[in-house]
């Protein structure tokens, strides 16, 4: 038939064994066979003629169908292709080779899908990759079960870690897809991701604190962070972006607090958060002396590896079920029980106060939060 300009009214007309070449896509042709309508790439290229599968309608959809069509056609237009990949592994590796040049942390996507994908996965061909599959790995890391490299994980399960896996092998599945590497998108919906809503209530107890602070020990950058996290309360983010700007020092070079900036915080508030001298000396001895004061692979990066840190700590502490922000709530609840006023709280967590307060008191509060978090490192270091 000749080219016209498809929509879904027309495929769902289109007469049988016709092959009808879309108008405002060129490659893109809807082929009508018995079974349905299924979208190919059929092109001329580079004196070669590229024809790939794409998957049938309606479980792609027309507009997913053109932006494959403009990928995949921009990798020929470069010289970029290649043999399809058999397996998941072999997929796996490709995908997270495009990961490595363009995502801004490729190392935890890597270090998330190596794990928890690829001992279950990696040997199924992608032809035959089901839905169910995916499914299951997502699943089992939810439930403690998952099949992985290195320690095994925590037999409570980790919802949060299973909603990031299934995001990633979403991604890695549709990137795949798109560049023909999988013929029919095992599941174009998405993968079912466990319920994480709801505040957390996760505080550690002192038992805790003591075993997590001596796993710390020697843990670079993310030990020193974690520690830092307990002891201001601040964000993860927050602690582990500091450059050398951002903290403030005495006449001998001393740390005594931090200044985070407007752009760096939730509330979108400038935040001077005063330094104990056990979260000081933290400052003080961090190994690294460039502009990032806690750097990952990279001196001009903040470090990012934080689900295998977390997880190694966890482990060595024989401890689980906690993320970096429970820290902050450690924080707060240990400063309310002892004796710290709720205001003083707010302050430290940069927690906004009701607007008459904010109208009427001009007072900065920074000797007030400054006791409550040297009471609050005392308490820790008396644990640990």
């Amino acid at each position: 038939m000749p080219a016209t300009a498809l929509n879904d009214r027309m495929l769902r007309s289109l007469p049988p064994n016709t092959d009808t070449p879309d108008l405002l896509m060129p490659g893109l042709v809807a082929r009508k066979r018995d079974r349905g309508v299924t979208f190919w790439l059929v092109a001329m290229r580079n004196g070669r003629r590229h024809k790939q599968r794409l998957g049938a309608w309606p479980a792609l959809s027309l507009a997913d169908a053109r932006t494959a069509v403009r990928l995949r056609m921009g990798a020929i237009e470069q010289g970029h292709v290649t043999t399809p990949a058999g397996t998941f592994g072999e997929g796996l590796d490709r995908y997270l080779a495009h990961v490595e040049a363009t995502a801004r942390d490729p190392g935890q996507v890597k270090w998330l899908l190596d794990r928890f994908a690829r001992p279950t996965l990696g040997s199924v061909p992608l032809a035959r990759l089901h839905r169910r599959d995916l499914q299951a790995v997502v699943d089992a890391v939810a439930g403690g079960r998952a099949k992985v490299e290195g320690a095994p994980m925590s037999k409570g399960g980790s919802p949060a870690t299973a909603a990031r896996v299934a995001a990633m092998l979403g991604a890695a599945i549709n990137w795949l897809h798109q560049r023909g590497h999988i013929e029919t998108h095992p599941c174009p919906g998405g993968l079912d991701r466990p319920a994480t809503n709801g505040p957390r209530e996760r505080i550690l107890t002192d038992a805790e604190i003591k075993a997590v602070w001596a796993a710390c020990e020697g843990r670079e950058p993310a030990g020193r962070v974690l520690r830092l996290l307990l002891l201001t309360g601040c964000r993860r983010e927050e602690v582990n972006g500091l450059t050398q700007g951002e903290v403030e020092r005495d006449s001998e070079g001393n740390p005594t607090a931090l200044l985070l900036p407007a752009e760096r915080t939730k509330a979108g508030r400038a935040h001077r958060v005063p330094l104990s001298p056990l979260a000081a000396d933290l400052i003080a001895q961090a190994p690294h002396t460039g502009d990032v004061l806690f750097p990952g692979r990279h001196a001009s990066v903040p470090f990012k590896g934080w689900s295998r840190a977390v997880e190694d700590i966890q482990r060595l502490s024989k401890t689980e079920g906690w993320t970096p922000h429970d820290m902050r709530r450690t924080c707060a609840s240990a400063l309310a029980r002892l004796g710290v006023r709720p205001d003083i709280i707010d302050r430290v967590l940069n927690h906004a106060p009701p607007r008459l307060r904010r109208v009427y008191d001009r007072h900065d509060y920074s000797a007030e939060m400054r006791d409550a978090l040297v009471k609050w490192a005392a308490h820790v270091a008396g644990e640990a």
